[in-house]
């Protein structure tokens, strides 16, 4: 049996895994490695595709400790940077950020749900 979401085992045949899966990255079945680096040589494949176990935190979510997918940051706070085990903060004074996902302080627009505060 593969490594259980959110945690990962260095080596097959433990009794119970060696920690959780580190900040900053999600480890979503079968990591051999903190960071999901490296699969166990239990992974189930499809085939002979085995994809991934895992990864670093994409940009616009966050990963805690312990993470079996990522995050996405919510509605107010952006997450700029891949990586992170937590939001890098609340939304500039000034703008909105009412979805989730966002990347950046200072939105543009661009995106439905955020920008810039009307005047007034």
């Amino acid at each position: 049996q593969s490594c259980l979401p959110g945690m990962f085992c260095v080596e097959p045949g433990l009794s119970a895994p060696t920690g959780l899966c580190s900040g900053g990255y999600y480890c979503s079945g079968g990591s051999a490695e903190a960071n999901a680096s490296a699969c166990d040589s239990r992974l189930v494949c499809n085939g002979s595709a085995c994809g991934s176990c895992g990864g670093v935190c994409p940009v616009g979510s966050f990963c805690p400790a312990g993470s079996s997918e990522p995050t996405a940051c919510g509605a107010g706070q952006y997450c700029g940077i891949a990586g992170l085990a937590q939001a890098s903060g609340p939304c500039d004074a000034g703008y909105f950020c009412g979805s989730t996902g966002g990347w950046t302080a200072r939105p543009d627009g661009s995106v439905a749900g955020v920008g810039r505060c009307p005047a007034g």
